[in-house]
């Protein structure tokens, strides 16, 4: 009789149905388990590989820092003139500062024996150890082969490096010994799992360092020869299998270590984690949910097996036919549960959650979609702006550059000197105003940077409105704008606050209301407002013009960055939109309040209030220096470090027309070399320059083992590099004074002075 497996009862039926269909979830399970398998796999040899590349990458900065030690006093005249007294002295200082990490120091002549030692090894030869040879072979620093310390008698790896006289020939070679236990100081901090090892060998695969250490794998000894035929091979990293003497499987990751790219390898660093390891988790995670799913199987195969009635096939084609309407889209389809806890009970009410879920699903699709599409039109907004901004900025930039370079165009063989003159001041008025425009900006990054600092000084607001009264008397005289400054007499005479961020506001508002007016006049007024519990006394500053007005629908465009009124080829007035932005900003970073009243065609009311406090009794201000800083400070011998040719000739004319001696260099290495044939008064030195920079330089100087006839001498950044906190990066590395780029000339003149009044007080 053929074997029929859907005949028989309904319970046979839905067994047999539930059984198939958990057949695909067992599949994607599986699929899933391997899945998670591959990635454990991935994720840990890609782990075991990232360790060992920060792991070589440690090891070749400390053999960087070694080369850069032996080349440093194969240059030092004493050693190069095998001055025996004075090379001791240096090996026992160098070996004192750093006996965790070096056993020995030799100068050793061309025969191998030593001239000069750090330690106690005198009498030695090394005539036929790798290191010694090479270095002559070579001329260059190179790396030796594991050895016992002679005067120690523990593992060390030695280097050496020729000395090179002015000759060109090599009269010595410097010999170098450092610990292999420094490995262990450097990676006993490391946690591994159980089982796994670091390990260093030499090129020879004789074993220089293992962690966790053991007595079955010594050091000195060669390491595993199929894992060190595999870092052999091609490639400068790998990972491999390998069955360790201990018989653990383990995953190996390699990697070569050079002293330079095109030089062969000098050592090989290894980790190892035990395969084992990488693939329980991934099996733990499948094994469990394969549980999990025969366990519902069997549980869902005799609740099916033992269900029954009459109702049991209706209600399946009533479920039948609610799948197929959520199917077709009508997510509102509910399908009515037994009563009791039956079977068909939970699966009605399975399905209505399961309903449910997918109209949230599709309400949270709906929400994401309009999100979506909100962030696409911020994004098309934003990108307007931007498009905005880099058109103005372009405008804004080329329109002061066209003026500087043409006026430069008709300086150039102009013999009239009155035309010339007047040409000058054109050029230099554009270019001052390309710096406005940086300065501008900057600010603006310091401000959303949060690094805009608020420093409160006792001053006077008398000397704030001579201030605007004097910058702006040009403009209101040429314009026939009369500019009115009233200040209420009940405001106290000296206030304690930032005058020089509250200029800055005056100045932007009182500069806005003269450029868009042209008939009418400006006033700024101060009216004192009501004291506040805490003492603070807070004034009213309102700035008033008859000009072109605002429109309602642009009041609050125009305090966002680079904002415009007018955002079109036909704009009469310039400026970069930057202005208001930052008045805002100064305004609520100082605790004030800004608000706009305008009126198309009759003008605009601008009101700020802003806290200040009283001074104490004893607190004086100071007065207003008559000279320049630095005039005191002339004929002095200055050298100039600067890699740009025109900024180079500019600051050594300026420098000249104060009457000092200039010395110019192009980077920081021929002022190193200048510093040391010559005493200065002064270094202006430039940040960013070929073949060694500006801080570099610095540090050198100060080190004091540069050679440098003055350590101390007083070195002062002249710089491009002119964002919020530069000054203060530029001053920790060891500099005097700070002056940004463009220099101006009384700018340097005050740089100068301060760091020489600086130097005497030192």
């Amino acid at each position: 009789m053929p074997f029929h497996p859907l005949k028989g009862s309904i319970r046979k039926k839905l067994a047999l149905l539930i059984l198939m269909s958990a057949l695909p979830t067992l599949v994607l399970i599986v699929t899933l388990g391997l899945q998670a398998r591959n990635t454990a796999i991935e994720d840990a040899t890609q782990g075991l590989q990232g360790f060992v590349r920060s792991a070589a990458e440690t090891q070749v900065r400390a053999t960087t820092a070694t080369r850069l030690l032996m080349e440093n006093l194969s240059r030092v005249p004493d050693v190069q003139r095998a001055d025996i007294a004075t090379c001791t002295r240096i090996f026992v200082n160098v070996l004192r500062i750093n006996q965790q990490r070096y056993s020995a120091l030799h100068l050793v002549d061309l025969d191998g024996n030593i001239m000069a030692t750090g330690g106690t090894s005198s009498g030695l030869n090394f005539a036929n150890v790798k290191h010694f040879r090479d270095a002559l072979k070579t001329r260059g620093f190179v790396v030796g082969e594991y050895q016992l310390g002679v005067s120690l008698g523990v593992p060390v790896l030695p280097f050496g490096c020729p000395v090179i006289g002015p000759d060109g020939k090599i009269s010595a070679v410097l010999l170098a010994s450092v610990l292999l236990s420094s490995y262990g100081d450097q990676f006993a901090e490391m946690r591994f799992p159980q089982d796994s090892f670091f390990g260093v060998s030499d090129h020879q695969g004789v074993r220089l360092f293992r962690f966790p250490e053991t007595g079955e794998l010594p050091i000195g000894r060669p390491i595993h020869g199929s894992v060190f035929t595999a870092a052999r091979a091609d490639g400068e990293e790998g990972l491999v299998e390998d069955m360790g003497s201990d018989g653990v499987l383990r995953m190996v990751a390699f990697r070569k270590i050079r002293t330079a790219p095109d030089a062969p390898p000098y050592m090989y660093m290894f980790a190892g984690t035990p395969k084992a390891r990488i693939h329980a988790r991934a099996l733990e995670i499948l094994w469990r949910d394969l549980g999990i799913l025969l366990l519902m199987v069997v549980l869902t195969l005799g609740s099916g097996w033992f269900l029954g009635g009459r109702n049991v096939g209706r209600r399946l084609e009533e479920l039948a036919a609610a799948a197929t309407r959520i199917g077709a889209g009508d997510l509102d389809t509910r399908v009515e549960p037994e009563r009791g806890v039956t079977e068909i009970d939970i699966l009605a009410r399975s399905f209505n959650e399961m309903a449910q879920a997918l109209e949230r699903d599709r309400v949270e699709r709906v929400r994401t979609e309009a999100e979506l599409r909100e962030a696409r039109s911020q994004s098309e907004i934003a990108n307007h702006a931007k498009s905005l901004f880099l058109a103005n900025m372009s405008h804004e930039l080329r329109t002061p550059l066209n003026g500087l370079l043409g006026m430069l165009q008709l300086i150039k063989g102009n013999e009239d000197a009155n035309e010339r003159d007047a040409y000058l001041d054109l050029a230099q008025r554009s270019g001052r105003r390309l710096t406005d425009l940086l300065g501008d900006l900057l600010d603006l990054s310091r401000i959303e940077a949060g690094g805009m600092r608020i420093q409160s000084r006792p001053f006077t607001l008398t000397s704030t409105f001579a201030a605007l009264a004097e910058t702006f008397s040009p403009m209101h005289q040429s314009k026939r704008v009369p500019l009115i400054l009233a200040c209420a007499p009940e405001i106290p005479p000296v206030l304690v606050g930032d005058e020089v961020h509250l200029r800055q506001i005056l100045f932007n508002l009182v500069g806005n209301a003269m450029k868009f007016t042209e008939k009418g006049e400006v006033r700024l007024e101060v009216f004192p407002l009501p004291p506040m519990p805490s003492g603070e006394v807070r004034l009213l500053f309102i700035v008033t013009d008859t000009g072109i007005g605002i429109p309602d629908d642009k009041l609050d465009h125009i305090v966002r960055p680079f904002a415009q009124v007018e955002e079109s080829y036909t704009r009469s007035h310039q400026g970069a939109g930057l202005g208001l932005a930052i008045v805002r900003n100064l305004v609520l970073a100082m605790g004030g309040t800004l608000q706009f009243d305008s009126q198309v065609g009759e003008g605009t009311s601008v009101c700020m209030t802003m806290p200040f406090r009283l001074p104490d009794r004893t607190t004086h201000i100071a007065p207003q220096q008559d000279t320049p800083v630095g005039t005191a400070h002339g004929g002095l011998r200055i050298l100039l470090a600067e890699d740009d040719e025109v900024s180079r000739l500019c600051a050594r004319r300026l420098l000249e027309q104060m009457g000092h001696e200039v010395t110019t260099t192009a980077n920081g290495a021929q002022a190193l070399d200048a510093l040391r044939a010559k005493r200065f008064d002064c270094v202006l030195m430039d940040v960013q320059m070929d073949v060694m920079d500006g801080v570099e330089a610095t540090r050198q100087i100060r080190d004091g083992a540069s050679g440098v006839l003055d350590a101390r001498i007083p070195v002062i950044a002249m710089t491009a590099y002119a964002m919020a906190g530069d000054r203060e990066k530029f001053l920790a590395q060891g500099m005097d004074g700070y002056v940004s780029k463009p220099v101006m000339s009384a700018e340097l003149a005050a740089a100068i002075a301060g760091a020489l009044d600086l130097r005497k007080l030192a």
